[in-house]
């Protein structure tokens, strides 16, 4: 790994791969949540 962005996705994938499959569903679920909540504000602006 030779740039900052390769060792960050690295560690990510090793968090995500630690996770139960419950875990790794309820992660996307939120961040969905999220990203749709925050376009809708930004939206509103």
């Amino acid at each position: 790994m030779t740039n900052t962005i390769e060792k960050l996705v690295y560690i990510e994938n090793q968090i995500f791969d630690s996770w139960s499959e419950e875990e790794r569903q309820m992660i996307i679920y939120l961040n969905r949540d999220y990203k749709e909540k925050l376009e809708a504000l930004i939206n509103d602006l």
